[in-house]
């Protein structure tokens, strides 16, 4: 194929990404002056007569959330339904640039982004063993929400003088993450604050009903084995009602358990071995 008809093929698949990516969320006019582009060009590049060069494309990739896959592949449905508000999207603080460089290293997949009728937000109760303790177990209140394009979280580790928890600030006991869809289930992805500097995983299934709260999983925390302590456990994810009243529950409930205390609907889970 010569390069003209390659140039060809580049372009009327951009425009048929761009067609997407402006359908219903304004005019030709208006995007074509946030993007510093002449209306003639714009519209040039919407009826596949041209493609951008790799500046210009940089400021379309940067103002609607994409990459330059739009030059290369017709993106499909879901990939659309995922993106950000145009112009939402933030740029990463200089110390996590490295990690966005390696998200967009990763295989290509719609599939891990999570809908929100699927998981809704708000507030999740993390029921699990200590990993520290033995004969102990742990619930954390678990926040989850919504940004452009993404599935996040925020907890916060429990104040114990064992582990010197106790000594520190509400930010360096947090941790955040990502909520990533998976074969039957979903993976919440924690990373931990510098402080603790840890990573652990939770894959969480499906509830057994939908009217169930419950998602029966296991956590797996990243780190060397250390006698008496665990590094992977069964877990419960408990969504709580979207009311008021979920504040209060999730405040009170946060903390450490004996066995007999905990609520009977996650005793016999969270105390079975794993297989």
């Amino acid at each position: 194929m010569g390069g003209g008809n390659r140039d060809t093929a580049i372009s009327m698949r951009f425009s048929v990404n761009l067609r997407r990516l402006v359908q219903g969320r304004g005019s030709v006019t208006d995007f074509a002056k946030r993007l510093d582009i002449s209306r003639a060009q714009f519209n040039r590049y919407l009826s596949g007569e041209s493609h951008p060069k790799p500046a210009v494309l940089k400021r379309i990739c940067d103002h609607f959330g994409v990459d330059a896959r739009i030059l290369t592949e017709v993106l499909p449905d879901t990939h659309f339904a995922a993106l950000p508000e145009p112009g939402s999207a933030k740029a990463p603080s200089p110390r996590n640039y490295g990690l966005e460089n390696a998200v967009t290293y990763l295989p290509v997949s719609d599939t891990h982004h999570v809908p929100e009728k699927d998981m809704p937000d708000g507030l999740y109760l993390f029921w699990r063993p200590s990993m520290a303790r033995r004969d102990r177990f742990v619930c954390n209140a678990v926040r989850l929400a919504t940004v452009p394009g993404a599935r996040v979280f925020r907890t916060y580790l429990l104040r114990e003088a064992r582990l010197m928890t106790d000594r520190l600030t509400p930010a360096e006991r947090e941790m955040r993450g990502l909520l990533l869809g998976v074969q039957d289930g979903v993976a919440w992805l924690f990373l931990h604050s510098p402080a603790w500097n840890n990573v652990s995983l939770v894959f969480s299934g499906r509830p057994t009903h939908r009217f169930s709260p419950y998602m029966h999983g296991f956590y797996a925390l990243a780190r060397n084995e250390v006698p008496g302590q665990r590094r992977l456990a069964r877990c419960i994810m408990e969504r709580l009602p979207a009311e008021p009243a979920s504040i209060i529950r999730a405040a009170h409930a946060t903390g450490h358990y004996r066995l007999t205390e905990l609520p009977e609907a996650v005793r016999d889970e969270v105390s079975r071995d794993l297989d």
